[in-house]
């Protein structure tokens, strides 16, 4: 009779168990995203970036840069795939260093634009080279390929990356409508 009861009470236990689960939501998801960090900014916006080191690379190589797709300036237009790499100009014992700068500008869904981009290479409140890019056509809608040039002194370039602080280049981009 003990029996009996444990099983009645048993069975009971579960059949009651089983109608609380049933009645939950079964929810799911993939790992937790981390949520988006758009920084926006009214042109010109001013970005400074820790330059990585470019004197040990190989002619034709390149290094890329922080990524900054999250700082949109002007609501629609950011700067993708920002690489360094160097160049030299020039008989070897009298060659000139430059720092080639590359990336696409990225127009959203809104209307062309003319961007200047102004690179600053600094070590401190030194500057080591500076580079523009003036009135340059960027398209809606798409991603255009830049290019700028900073003439270095080579010197000072290797003297920054000895020293604590490493060398930072700062890039300014301004917006004008071009529609």
């Amino acid at each position: 009779m003990k029996c009996k009861a444990a099983l009645l009470i048993g069975i009971s236990l579960s059949v009651a168990a089983s109608q609380i689960h049933a009645s939950a939501q079964v929810t799911a998801r993939q790992g937790e995203a981390p949520a988006p960090k758009i920084v926006q900014f009214e042109s010109p916006m001013i970005l400074e970036l820790p330059l990585p080191d470019v004197l040990a690379l190989k002619p034709g190589n390149a290094k890329r840069l922080a990524e900054v797709r999250n700082y949109i300036c002007d609501k629609d237009v950011s700067l993708l795939s920002l690489t360094a790499t160097t160049r030299y100009k020039g008989p070897k014992k009298a060659r000139s260093m430059e720092l080639i700068v590359s990336g696409l500008v990225s127009i959203i869904d809104s209307y062309d634009r003319r961007v200047d981009i102004r690179l600053r290479l600094k070590d401190g409140e030194t500057e080591i080279g500076t580079g523009f890019l003036r009135n340059y056509s960027a398209a809606e809608e798409r991603n255009t390929e830049f290019s700028v040039s900073l003439p270095v002194d080579e010197a000072k370039l290797q003297a920054a990356f000895s020293s604590e602080r490493k060398p930072i280049l700062e890039l300014t981009l301004t917006v004008r409508d071009d529609s």
